[in-house]
């Protein structure tokens, strides 16, 4: 090979690990009002929720943005703004003064195969959810990917855990909500559970804000509450 192609592809495999990195690609199935399976992209701290309805959110790590998108409209709501406006709690969410509290009740259930520690949620007395913790290790998810589920409760910054369908609070146990159980007044409203997890390379451009879309309304929040 001539030197003048190796210095092209010596800078293309410099470039590369920018542009592409591994990540953890989730299959999640919801049962709730509409019952839908979900895809869930991990990457060092990054987040991205696709539904089976079409919507998308974003949460990009490094600068704690947090986006909702309409793929249909090319519209998106800047989450991250809502947040800084209204004092930390994100426009439907529910907010209460009682901080979430996570009590075990069993060791290494199974869930769809994935070894997993049962949790219920409460609000003082009340609870609010179930969510079943897996090491990220032992389900094969990179604990760094792993830690955008932390970094998400950390940026959303309320109490009440449920938004987005993860049941997680900046306090809550370490794990990967491989279940979440979600409740209102005793009701029980939604069933979130992984199906599958792989591992696969993901371009940077899968946490970015796309450059076509402009500020506007969004049909559906996408793992919201319900």
């Amino acid at each position: 090979m001539s030197p003048r192609r190796i210095l092209p592809l010596a800078l293309m495999a410099f470039a590369l690990p920018s542009l592409l990195g591994a990540g953890s690609l989730i299959t999640t199935q919801q049962y709730a009002r509409k019952n839908s399976k979900d895809k869930l992209y991990l990457q060092k701290g990054d987040l991205r929720v696709e539904t089976e309805g079409g919507q998308v959110m974003i949460f990009h790590a490094a600068d704690g943005a947090l986006w909702l998108l309409d793929p249909v409209r090319k519209t998106y709501l800047d989450i991250g703004a809502q947040l800084a406006a209204k004092g930390g709690h994100p426009a439907g969410a529910r907010i209460d003064p009682v901080p979430a509290t996570y009590q075990k009740v069993a060791s290494g259930a199974d869930v769809n195969g994935f070894k997993a520690d049962q949790y219920d949620v409460l609000q003082g007395t009340e609870k609010i959810a179930e969510v079943w913790l897996a090491d990220p290790k032992a389900i094969g998810v990179d604990p760094a990917d792993a830690a955008g589920f932390r970094l998400l409760a950390k940026r959303l910054g309320y109490q009440a855990p449920a938004y987005f369908g993860f049941a997680l609070s900046e306090g809550s146990p370490e794990g990967v909500p491989v279940r979440t159980i979600t409740y209102s007044k005793g009701q029980r409203i939604s069933i979130n559970e992984f199906q599958s997890i792989q591992q696969q390379e993901m371009p940077a451009s899968l946490f970015e804000l796309p450059k076509d879309f402009k500020p506007g309304t969004v049909a559906a929040s996408p793992g919201g509450p319900s």
